[in-house]
């Protein structure tokens, strides 16, 4: 589909990449300078070098998780704006507010990073991944459902198996928030399992393949 046709109704489609491919950039920028290098004594030993890398650990396994969720979203937003005919307003809106709470994220993180046995810090940060999540969904579902905007390539079973499979996201998430007032150490194991299980290559080929681009 042409640039004219793609425009019609909304904004084009390289416009909204463009705003949410810089949005994305810059969010994990934000996430790798939440990790700061640990003071250190003059003439430190090398045992205080490792016990300050300790201190620092939980920074960088927030930082992984993130990133590695920051990603999926990328990935999943680049292939579904490839199966997109067009960007009308509404579908616009909906993906500002996921570029709000993406933007979110390194709060988040530098909250759950600070204070990992606190199940506030920890409830926050799965709050807002499962409202990163839900917002995802519903832009999906708009664009698979709501306003067909999806080529015709893609058929209406393989548009229900990944809503079904992308709607698992908010549910472990916000399930996770509420584990965390119960544990946090479930609620940090989930938020560390759910980025990786979307991230494993077998996975993600096949929702590639399903939209098309494989």
């Amino acid at each position: 589909m042409n640039e004219t046709a793609r425009h019609r109704g909304g904004l084009t489609l390289s416009r909204v990449d463009a705003l949410t491919d810089g949005v994305f950039a810059i969010v994990a920028t934000l996430l790798v300078l939440e990790i700061h290098v640990p003071e250190l004594p003059e003439h430190a030993t090398t045992s205080e070098v490792w016990h300050s890398l300790g201190d620092v650990a939980p920074s960088f396994v927030a930082f992984v998780f993130s990133f590695v969720t920051i990603l999926v979203y990328w990935v999943n937003h680049e292939s579904l704006s490839r199966v997109t005919t067009r960007y009308p307003y509404r579908l616009v809106w909906i993906n500002l507010v996921l570029l709000l709470f993406i933007s979110l994220i390194p709060f988040t993180t530098d909250f759950i990073s600070e204070y990992p046995k606190e199940p506030v810090a920890v409830a926050t940060y799965g709050l807002v991944m499962a409202c990163s999540a839900a917002t995802a969904v519903a832009g999906y579902w708009y664009v698979a459902f709501g306003a067909n905007l999806m080529t015709p390539t893609v058929s209406i079973e393989v548009r229900r198996r990944l809503l079904r499979r992308f709607g698992l996201g908010p549910v472990f998430y916000l399930a996770a928030a509420l584990a965390a007032f119960l544990s946090v150490y479930v609620a940090i194991a989930v938020y560390i399992a759910l980025p990786l299980a979307f991230f494993v290559p077998a996975l993600q080929e096949r929702v590639l393949e399903d939209l098309g681009e494989e």
